[in-house]
């Protein structure tokens, strides 16, 4: 759920639903922008997001999430473009290089443990957990 400040007396109220049914983008506009959420985007838990690997046409969804720390499941190198946009939002990143696929998913105790310290760590305000899917 997106949160915004109440609307001042005279204000235009433009009411449009923040997040439509299964199948459906994302339809709330801020400045006539639609914001587009990355692939099987979901809610995990209040203040907890995950998806797919998202793409730069994705990044002003994540900025009205106010996403404060994003996990990245991947082994591979994070992409430039989003390295900036997480600098330039003050982004906290995490990278746990996970092997495999879905079929075939491995996974030391150690890596789980060092995952887990961040997702329930106090000092995550709102997460956002992504890999290639």
């Amino acid at each position: 759920m997106i949160l915004e400040a109440a609307p001042q007396e005279g204000d235009e109220v433009v009411l449009a639903p923040i997040l439509q049914r299964e199948g459906e983008i994302l339809t709330r506009s801020i400045g006539g922008d639609v914001l587009l959420p990355p692939s099987n985007f979901g809610v995990v838990d209040r203040g907890i997001y995950r998806s797919g690997f998202p793409s730069d046409e994705n990044f002003p969804f994540l900025k009205a999430l106010n996403v404060r720390s994003i996990v990245y499941l991947c082994p591979e190198p994070y992409p430039k473009v989003n390295a900036e946009f997480v600098r330039s939002q003050g982004i906290r990143l995490f990278q746990f290089g996970i092997e495999g696929s879905r079929e075939s998913l491995t996974v030391s105790n150690r890596t789980i443990m060092e995952a887990l310290r961040v997702l329930l760590g106090t000092e995550v305000n709102i997460l956002f957990i992504a890999a290639y899917i």
